[in-house]
């Protein structure tokens, strides 16, 4: 007969001591909030939203409400597919994106690009040989693209000894008695006879036995070996001028002289 209660029944005159208290809460047992004890809907059910519910997840889902074991773990990395480092396991992107460089990572190369990050063999083109670049020096290589810095420069007296294989060292000439330098006419060997001289292409050599003939530019430039000759000597490849021959004979002796180009 409590008209409170959840129960109460208006018909009845008599309380059997049945009746029960009202339980406010949700009672569809379907819900996220469902409440079994609850004997009377208050409205106050929430419909059951499934997702990942761990806020530290990748894929952490704020609007669920219940976890359905979907959580993924960050792993930070590039996620940018066309980036250097791309990274296919990251999900997260951590800002380490590099973009591609192609270019040759060799460094014996001398296109070797170091800020190269990805290969272009096609790119690697010219072998790396060091060795003095300076046409005016005794052991000028004319193979050499890179300078190391070991020229050896001829000074006032000095001239080259003319080896062909970048190695040529100076050598010091004589000084005369004023203390100025040999001109070629001083020094050359008394003797020596030359024919034709000058001359364009062919030249005979006579009155010294010698084993190599050494062509030098005035300016102490090696510009043609000759060894095993048969006689005459080819200096058709020479430009027009003035140059020094070098005579060597079997024990080392020098002798010089003068050979005019046409």
């Amino acid at each position: 007969t409590d008209a409170t209660a959840f129960n109460y029944d208006a018909s009845a005159n008599t309380d059997d001591s049945s009746c029960v208290a009202v339980v406010n809460g949700c009672t569809d047992a379907t819900a996220f909030n469902y409440d079994a004890p609850a004997n009377t809907d208050d409205s106050s059910c929430i419909a059951v939203v499934s997702g990942c519910t761990d806020a530290t997840a990748f894929n952490y889902d704020a609007s669920a409400n219940t976890d359905d074991s979907s959580c993924i773990a960050v792993v930070n990395g590039c996620i940018d597919a066309s980036a250097y480092n791309y990274n296919s396991l990251a999900n997260t992107n951590d800002g380490s994106c590099e973009a591609v460089v192609s270019g040759c990572m060799d460094n014996t190369y001398i296109e070797y690009n170091p800020s190269a990050n990805t290969s272009d063999e096609s790119a690697c083109i010219t072998l790396i040989v060091e060795g003095c670049t300076n046409s005016v020096a005794c052991n000028y290589n004319s193979a050499a693209n890179v300078d190391d810095d070991f020229c050896e420069i001829p000074e006032e007296c000095d001239r080259c000894s003319g080896e062909t294989d970048g190695t040529g060292t100076i050598i010091y000439n004589n000084v005369d008695s004023d203390g100025g330098c040999l001109n070629i006419d001083e020094t050359q060997t008394k003797g020596i006879q030359i024919y034709p001289n000058p001359s364009r292409d062919l030249i005979s050599i006579s009155n010294v036995d010698y084993e190599t003939l050494t062509i030098y530019s005035l300016s102490g430039q090696m510009l043609q070996l000759n060894k095993n000759h048969d006689g005459q000597i080819n200096i058709s490849t020479l430009s027009s001028g003035v140059y020094t021959l070098k005579l060597t004979d079997a024990e080392g002796n020098q002798h010089y002289s003068k050979l005019i180009k046409k």
